[in-house]
């Protein structure tokens, strides 16, 4: 697995992001941002160095989709003493995930799309995935984020409190969708 890991509330399982199932590194790899290769040395990379990667990698596919990629995914629930995995959600692109309080959920802020008009406001899918089923219960697309996402929730369970593009807190009520 790559990136943060999530204790459960049970303290015996975590929510993780893993490498795609069927996908090797190399192929995930090839769909993200490449490093400059001046990342291999001691020195700090300059501005047209990590500019000379971006051109040359924009050549071909588009800059948003390999920025959007570099989230590819799955989430998957990892049993700490028995190694067994089990799959929440597949193919994703989550930028934050957390468990619910009593464990039964893990919500997600899955990056959509980047604008072209600017890579600090992404366009993101709320959704919230049963533990037990790994079936989505909530879902809600278009939301734009800002690169500091952010998801938590209520300590009751009932609410997910979010930053939006606009740097402003929204908090929803699951069980009507209703969006302050």
């Amino acid at each position: 697995g790559f990136e943060r890991l999530r204790w459960m509330p049970d303290g015996r399982r975590l929510v993780a992001k893993l490498l795609p199932d069927g996908l090797t590194v190399e192929e995930a790899g090839a769909m993200m941002l490449p490093v400059p290769e001046c990342t291999a040395s001691s020195k700090a990379c300059t501005a047209v160095e990590v500019g000379a990667t971006l051109k040359e990698a924009t050549e071909g596919p588009r800059l948003d989709s390999l920025f959007v990629n570099r989230y590819l995914s799955d989430l998957a629930l990892l049993d700490v003493a028995t190694g067994r995995e089990a799959s929440l959600a597949t193919g994703v692109r989550p930028v934050w995930f957390e468990p619910s309080p009593d464990g039964s959920q893990v919500a997600y802020a899955e990056m959509m799309d980047v604008p072209e008009t600017s890579v600090w406001e992404q366009m993101h899918r709320l959704a919230v995935v049963s533990m037990e089923t790994g079936r989505e219960s909530y879902s809600a697309p278009g939301i734009g984020f800002s690169i500091a996402t952010t998801i938590s929730w209520s300590p009751d369970g009932r609410r997910l409190a979010y930053t939006a593009s606009s740097y402003e807190c929204r908090v929803v009520d699951l069980a009507s969708g209703d969006c302050a």
